[in-house]
């Protein structure tokens, strides 16, 4: 999102809501350190400390934050005359949304709420308007947005079966090593009763001899 940041603010530079526009580029810049502070805390963090709430509250507010934040552009900024402009901006867009739902399908729960806040206020401008191009633009939005989500399902079914044959593998893993540790355990306890059956040969060998003499 970051990076589509320096076009977006080119292409609606002389908008009327010009103190609306540096709001939102701060904001962009303050969501992007956060979700860097963020992730070195969870990666600093313990076991016992990354499975508290307050991770996932925080990346459900984030996802909400993000969208409202594309969603903001497309309401506010997107110009109303000229053709090309919409059709740039919303270029952007839809590379700011793309990378943002494949990178909250790891949960269906965080796209739909970046979903929600994103894409329902860019569909209410755009079908409440009298302008049949710009209602064309809400139903190819409208698509978009079910091709998104289409698109998120898979990748997070993908992500899910892959975890699931991940968990199953290294419990296989896990298995494998205690029959190993359980198999280590008896041979050791057989070349111990062979040793003992061993010496009490030579032990009764030796009393034999003695016998005989």
């Amino acid at each position: 999102m970051l990076l589509c940041t320096i076009p977006t603010v080119w292409i609606v530079s002389d908008t009327h809501y010009s103190a609306l526009l540096i709001a939102w580029v701060l904001a962009v810049l303050a969501m992007t350190a956060m979700r860097f502070v963020s992730a070195r805390l969870f990666e600093r963090a313990s076991e016992a400390r990354r499975i508290l709430p307050i991770w996932q509250t925080m990346l459900l507010a984030c996802a909400c934050f993000s969208g409202s934040l594309i969603a903001l552009v497309a309401v506010y900024f997107v110009p109303g005359e000229e053709v090309m402009q919409q059709l740039l901006l919303l270029g952007l867009l839809s590379i700011m949304i793309t990378s943002a739902s494949i990178a909250y399908a790891v949960s269906l729960l965080l796209y739909s709420c970046y979903a929600v806040c994103v894409f329902l206020p860019m569909l209410w401008v755009y079908f409440n308007t009298d302008a049949d191009f710009m209602q064309g633009l809400g139903f190819l939005i409208l698509m978009y947005a079910l091709g998104m989500t289409a698109a998120v399902y898979q990748v997070n079914r993908l992500l899910r079966k892959v975890l699931q044959q991940r968990t199953e593998n290294q419990l296989l893993i896990a298995t494998l090593q205690t029959t190993q540790q359980r198999t280590d355990s008896l041979n050791a306890e057989l070349i111990l009763q062979v040793a003992d059956k061993h010496s009490a040969e030579q032990e009764l060998l030796a009393v034999q001899a003695s016998l005989e003499h």
